[in-house]
């Protein structure tokens, strides 16, 4: 058997010790008992280590959550800003409809005003006729009706001439509207990526 020399001092400084079997220099062989050290200290740390794990997996929970959160409004934010740029993409297309119905009426009340012009020059070139005995009062009657038809027609016409180009400037409003919430689902999607 060996024999050996333990100064308490030098063992265990720090550790409660609840019971003190040897003395100092006292000889002991191998494997028999010096002290028993108090395990209430030990068994509180390893308490407060498995809550310390057991809130930290907790956090690890909520973080994932969280995390799950904001790549969930990155999505959202993604499809918002798919969504604006096709709202955007409809408006231009609707200003592009609406100069488009702008130029249509245009030519329609173009071609109004001729017939109307060709029907003006047509009723006066005929009129002065009548007198002289060489159209009857029907073919004037008729000249005049067709006149006045013009007239009303080119009224229609300056009426959705003015429609089509309110259109135009209601589209272009829209359109620009459509751009800024474009703009600020962009804002927002870097915000969310962020």
């Amino acid at each position: 058997t060996e024999i050996y020399t333990l100064s308490l001092h030098d063992a265990l400084p720090i550790c409660p010790i609840t019971q003190l079997v040897v003395q100092d220099n006292q000889f002991r062989k191998q494997g028999e008992l010096l002290f028993e050290i108090d395990p209430r200290p030990y068994q509180y740390a390893v308490e407060k280590a498995r809550s310390d794990l057991a809130t930290l997996e907790g956090q690890i929970v909520d973080q994932r959550r969280t995390i799950a959160s904001q790549v969930s409004a990155v999505g959202a934010a993604r499809a918002n800003t798919d969504s604006a740029t096709a709202n955007v993409d409809r408006a231009a297309a609707a200003v592009d409809e609406a100069k488009a119905n702008v130029a249509a009426a245009q030519a329609a009340l173009d071609s109004a005003n001729a017939e109307l012009a060709y029907q003006t020059n047509n009723f006066h070139r005929i009129e002065p006729l009548l007198a002289k005995q060489f159209v009857t009062v029907d073919q004037v009657d008729q000249v005049r009706t067709a006149v006045t038809a013009r007239q009303q027609t080119v009224q229609q016409l300056r009426s959705q001439l003015l429609l089509a180009q309110t259109q135009v400037v209601s589209a272009q409003a829209q359109y620009e509207q459509t751009k800024a919430a474009k703009e600020q689902s962009h804002a927002q999607l870097d915000q969310s990526q962020h």
